[in-house]
C-alpha cells in the first residue's frame, strides 16, 4: 500500500470515527430534549436543608418551569440509614420562569439527616 493510499484510509478513518461521536451527541441531546419534553419543561435542584427537630425537615430548592404554570413537587426526608422517613408533596404556581428559595415542609415519622426534591411535574 502506498503512502497516498494510507493517508486516504486513515482520513476516511477519522471522518468515520467524527460522525460516529458526533451521532452520539445528538442522540444524547435529542433524549435529554425528549425527557424535558415529558417532564413539560420543569426542572428542580436542591439547594439545601434544614432539619427542625425530629418531625420534620424543611427543603430549598431551585424550580425552572414555563411561566406562569402550576407545578407539582415531591420532597423526601431520610435517616442517615438511608431510609425515607417523610414525603411531602406541593403545588407551585410559576410567575416567571425561574424560583429560587422554593421551600417545603416535609414531616417526618423520626428524626432526618437528609431531605431532597424528588420530582416536579408541570399540572396539565
Amino acid at each position: 500500500m502506498n503512502s497516498s493510499t494510507r493517508s486516504h484510509l486513515l482520513l476516511s478513518r477519522a471522518l468515520a470515527a467524527l460522525l460516529a461521536g458526533l451521532s452520539v451527541a445528538l442522540l444524547v441531546a435529542v433524549a435529554v430534549a425528549g425527557v424535558r419534553w415529558m417532564r413539560g419543561g420543569v426542572s428542580a435542584r436542591t439547594t439545601g436543608y434544614t432539619v427542625q427537630d425530629a418531625t420534620r425537615l424543611t427543603v430549598t430548592f431551585t424550580l425552572n418551569a414555563p411561566a406562569h404554570s402550576t407545578v407539582v413537587c415531591q420532597a423526601r426526608a431520610q435517616a442517615s440509614d438511608g431510609l425515607d422517613v417523610g414525603l411531602a408533596e406541593m403545588t407551585v404556581m410559576m410567575e416567571g420562569r425561574r424560583r429560587d428559595n422554593v421551600q417545603i415542609q416535609v414531616p417526618t415519622r423520626r428524626a432526618a439527616s437528609k431531605g431532597e426534591v424528588t420530582s416536579c411535574r408541570a399540572q396539565r
